[in-house]
């Protein structure tokens, strides 16, 4: 190594690309690209409304959290509702710590892969480690996906143009409004993203799921399973198991 190099360049020479052709690190780098689309998808979701009043009066709504039944309005004889009823969140919650953990999880395990792979096979407590976390987020996103895409359906629902003109009508937003003066309103919601999340999460299960096989092969419980199978079949214990 050249005694001149910038600290980068010592890292960069560092870096195992060949990870990235090996289950363990392109399982890993497939996670962290899903959790990244599913953030983005998350945060794209917004529902708009916009409330006109007599005399010129306007409300205006811009609203990006999955937690409508927060959502507060004014009402044309300035009073405050909540739009919603409290039912919809509790999925949308959970997905969302969910996303950033398992992106911190990835993102660290890959670069554990990458930069400092001969420790994660020499030390039998890093990959029983690794796997006893994959398993974790594995039960996290089969139960995150399932309460999430319910979540989703209610919100969709609730917020289309049609539900969102029944609760409007139901919590009197034009009360106080003499007859014939102008009350309306307008809406609008973004119903893709909420898609977009519920099928990255379910690949993001598929992924997780698939990837225990790989890191347990990497524990002494494999290790010591396969001893005793070679064991069994007098076979060196060196030797790796096979069915032929």
């Amino acid at each position: 190594m050249p005694p001149n190099s910038s600290p980068l360049e010592r890292v960069f020479r560092r870096v195992d690309f060949e990870q990235l052709q090996m289950p363990l690190g392109f399982i890993r780098l497939m996670e962290a690209a899903f959790c990244v689309l599913s953030l983005i998808a998350f945060r794209a979701w917004n529902f708009h409304l916009s409330i006109f009043c007599p005399n010129k009066a306007s409300h205006h709504v811009e609203f990006g959290s999955l937690d409508i039944d927060t959502l507060s309005v004014s009402r044309c004889n300035k009073t405050e509702t909540l739009l919603f009823d409290p039912n919809f969140g509790a999925g949308a919650d959970f997905v969302a710590y969910l996303i950033p953990l398992s992106l911190f999880v990835t993102v660290t395990g890959l670069l554990f892969y990458l930069l400092c792979y001969s420790h994660y096979t020499s030390d039998d407590r890093v990959p029983v480690l690794d796997l006893i976390v994959t398993v974790l987020l594995t039960v996290g996103w089969m139960i995150g996906t399932l309460s999430f895409s319910l979540s989703a359906r209610a919100i969709s629902e609730a917020t289309t143009e049609e539900n969102v003109n029944k609760t409007m009508v139901a919590h009197g937003i034009c009360d106080g409004v003499k007859s014939g003066d102008e009350c309306r309103w307008e809406s609008h919601a973004t119903h893709a993203p909420l898609s977009a999340v519920t099928l990255a999460g379910v690949g993001l299960f598929i992924l997780f799921a698939s990837n225990i096989w790989f890191i347990y092969k990497e524990t002494p419980f494999f290790r010591e399973r396969q001893a005793r199978r070679n064991t069994h079949n007098n076979l060196p214990t060196n030797e790796p198991y096979t069915l032929e």
